[in-house]
């Protein structure tokens, strides 16, 4: 091997040498700055996560708050039922009592009306009978002065 050569050879390795020092620290670089980058998305995947783990968690209260709303308004709605329930077999037992007095108070005019039916067929006859009475007591009157 020559001197020239070997100088050649040399050189050619620092030339190379330098070439994969500054490939070297391309890559490193490179691989700083996707490191960068994939730390970039990752915060911005956890904000993202954060953020709508918070909107959930908004949501959930809400739903709860719906919840524990419409669970308010059944208790509200059947606490109305039952006292309206109670309402209502009040007034049934009301409407049932005055039904019977209504019956009861039928009853007895029927029997008064019954009773007024006799008396004015009783006095129609009587009266009737009297009149028959008394025209031909007249006419016997009449007939006996002829």
């Amino acid at each position: 091997v020559h001197h020239g050569d070997l100088s050649q050879l040399l050189t050619k390795n620092i030339l190379q040498h330098s070439t994969l020092i500054r490939l070297n620290s391309t890559l490193i670089r490179l691989t700083k700055e996707e490191v960068g980058l994939i730390r970039e998305q990752t915060r911005q995947n956890k904000a993202a996560q954060d953020k709508w783990n918070c909107g959930q968690e908004d949501w959930n209260r809400r739903q709860q708050g719906w919840n524990s709303t419409t669970e308010t308004r059944i208790k509200n709605v059947q606490d109305k039922l039952v006292g309206v329930e109670g309402q209502l077999q009040h007034l049934v037992r009301t409407v049932e009592k005055q039904r019977a007095e209504t019956d009861s108070k039928l009853d007895t005019m029927k029997k008064e009306l019954d009773l007024h039916r006799w008396v004015l067929v009783n006095l129609s006859a009587f009266v009737f009978t009297a009149v028959i009475v008394g025209i031909l007591w007249i006419a016997k009157d009449d007939s006996g002065q002829t």
